[in-house]
């Protein structure tokens, strides 16, 4: 154990206990900081990792100027949650059983079942068989931009039941959708998902969430069982029982669930960046107020991502992406500055969308809610242009709902 790293863990584990005694604690900070846990889950380890081919895991120790890169993360995040909870005191009660017994938004529901369903089934025309591979490679490369729509319709209608929609028999619907999403081999619906329910029952409730201790426990339970998808899915796929059971009673399994995680390879771009002192121009920063423009790449032309920078220097031998780490994004650009500079960024926009939801129209919060968990959890495995494009994508997918419950409620106006 290297001389920083006690420390950090005990710094981390008061912030853990700050952010479980918080009033209204899953709001938006609240994601963000345990979304943190998980993703900097390697500080407990000392180590991060990669895997190189099928089976061939590589793990490096984590290096002090990590371990302090994470430190000014989390205490901007602190500060921030600490400046709101003092200064700003919003209440997350919102009466959404009103607004949805009130049933002012069944016309954006309609909106948004015909658009699951034109792309679920465009989906699976354009992606046939392809839909069905083993290798999540393949099923990538063949989906399409189908898959976008379907993704952003998808989580959009679910945030809408969860907040201001009538439809309590869409739940059944929706949880097929989201069981065809994992069965494709993604897994970011289902925690997306799981992450604004737990938003809207127990951001409304002005309790300390260490109260709602069952709750916090099935949510541990969901971590485990998202990490447990990835080594079934072979197994679930295949529709081999033996394979699962295999897999199941190897304790291996178990012993390796965490360290072969998604957070060790993420972290493991940081740990090498900062380690080696990667530095890049800031060329790839111009994607991301290209994310403000429709279509921006296309206009634009291509420019190199992050990823593009850091993937062949550092790490020659993976032949897979290895997604992005906007920590690391900008401590190659301006060093330390550069991550105070996004962990304030970061945190501040965490701040306005946690208002925005409170404060907003009860048409918009479905929006809103989409966009603010995406950035409070996702944003860990990308960096800042990625993250703002999917938040464009929902935007641009929110506009056709709303556009197609106009034209349905002009229909219904005619014929009546």
């Amino acid at each position: 154990m290297s001389e920083v790293q006690l420390p950090f863990i005990l710094f981390n584990l008061s912030l853990l206990l700050f952010y479980l005694l918080r009033r209204n604690g899953f709001d938006l900070f609240g994601i963000s900081y345990f979304s943190s846990f998980i993703y900097f889950s390697p500080t407990f380890f000392g180590y991060a990792g990669f895997l190189v081919d099928l089976t061939d895991w590589v793990y490096s120790p984590l290096a002090d100027k990590t371990y302090a890169v994470y430190f000014i993360f989390l205490s901007i995040l602190f500060l921030t949650t600490l400046s709101h909870d003092l200064f700003i005191k919003t209440s997350g009660n919102f009466n959404y059983s009103q607004i949805k017994a009130d049933d002012k938004y069944k016309y954006e529901m309609y909106s948004a079942f015909i658009l699951l369903l034109i792309s679920f089934f465009l989906l699976n025309i354009f992606g046939g068989g392809a839909l069905h591979q083993l290798d999540k490679n393949q099923v990538m490369a063949n989906i399409g931009r189908w898959y976008l729509l379907y993704e952003s319709i998808l989580l959009l209608a679910i945030a809408y039941v969860l907040t201001v929609a009538k439809f309590r028999t869409a739940y059944i619907c929706l949880l097929f959708f989201l069981c065809f999403d994992v069965y494709l081999g993604f897994r970011t619906s289902f925690v997306i998902a799981i992450l604004m329910l737990f938003f809207v029952s127990f951001n409304k409730k002005d309790k300390r969430l260490i109260g709602l201790w069952p709750y916090l426990l099935l949510g541990v339970f969901a971590v485990f069982s998202i990490l447990m998808l990835k080594l079934m899915m072979f197994g679930l796929k295949k529709g081999d029982i033996d394979i699962l059971l295999a897999i199941l009673s190897n304790s291996q399994t178990y012993e390796k669930l965490l360290s072969t995680s998604e957070p060790f390879v993420t972290q493991s771009i940081l740990n090498t960046v900062v380690s080696l002192d990667f530095r890049t121009d800031a060329e790839h920063l111009k994607l991301i107020p290209l994310q403000f423009v429709l279509l921006g790449d296309v206009v634009f032309g291509q420019i190199r991502s992050f990823n593009d920078y850091f993937q062949p220097a550092l790490f020659p031998k993976i032949n897979y992406g290895m997604a992005s780490n906007f920590l690391a994004e900008f401590y190659a650009v301006s060093g330390v500055f550069g991550v105070f500079a996004v962990s304030a960024v970061y945190s501040l926009v965490l701040m306005v969308l946690n208002l925005a939801i409170q404060s907003v129209k009860a048409g918009y919060k479905p929006l809103l809610l989409l966009c603010g968990v995406y950035w409070a959890f996702y944003i860990y495995r990308n960096d800042m242009a990625y993250i703002l494009n999917i938040e464009k994508r929902i935007v641009i997918s929110f506009l056709l709902v709303i556009l197609l419950a106009f034209v349905l409620r002009r229909f219904n106006f005619i014929f009546k």
